[in-house]
Formats: C-alpha cells, structure tokens, sequence
C-alpha cells in the first residue's frame, strides 16, 4: 500500500487527514512538525504529502518548498486555512489546495482528483464515489 504523510499540528484534524487518506487506499503516516516530516520523508518516499502550512517550526510556502526538496515526487496537497492564493501555492509546488474548514466528504473528493491524475499512486479506494459511507 502505497503511503500518505500527514503533517498537521492539529491532533483531531491530523486524523480526519489520515481517515481520508484510508478511504482512497492509502497508508497514512503522521507528522505535527515540519522537522519531522521532513525525516519520515528521509525513510522512503510517499504517494502524497498532505500538509498544513502553518506548522509550529514552519510557516507558509517555506513548509512546501521543503517537503517539495525532500519529496520531489511525492504528490503535495496544501490544507490551509491562510489567505496565500492558490497560484501562489502551485508555484511552490502543491498539486491541490484544500482551504479550511472542510469537510471530510471535500476532503477525499479532492483527494481522489488528485490521485487519480497519478494512476498507481494508489493501491485500491473504498467505494466508487468520494462521498463517506
């Protein structure tokens, strides 16, 4: 099963993340700082990286350029509750924005977008619609 990191400092939303990331097949690994994400990454690669930008050790674009030079291959999902346009997050390198708050329905909807733009970075997905049983 191929793996997601999470990074979020947020314990209950870190595991709304990681019920998504089980919904579309993938394994979710878990992260509260930048720093150790950062080393998670250093021990194999992930399919995805679903990060929040505001970290207690990073903040911003900062947080995706590195996860960006740790993973070049990782798909990288920001989830932000920050004012950063979109474009602006592309440049850095997300492949998605997810803004806050949302739900966990958007959250796996966008999820399967993305993952379906990368055939077999996913093992299988629970259900036919992103939609929560």
């Amino acid at each position: 099963m191929n793996k997601a990191l999470i990074v979020e400092d947020d314990a209950d939303l870190r595991n709304m993340v990681a019920l998504a990331a089980r919904c579309c097949g993938l394994e979710p690994i878990s992260a509260a700082t930048l720093a150790d994400a950062i080393s998670l990454l250093q021990g194999g690669p992930c399919a995805a990286v679903l990060t929040d930008l505001q970290l207690p050790d990073s903040g911003g674009t900062h947080t995706l350029r590195a996860l960006r030079a740790a993973d070049g291959d990782a798909i990288l999902v920001a989830v932000t509750g920050s004012g950063l346009a979109t474009q602006k997050l592309r440049q850095c390198g997300a492949e998605a924005v997810i803004r806050k708050p949302f739900t966990l329905d958007e959250l796996r909807a966008e999820l399967v977008r993305v993952l379906d733009a990368h055939p077999g970075r996913t093992a299988s997905r629970i259900g036919d619609s992103p939609r929560a049983e």
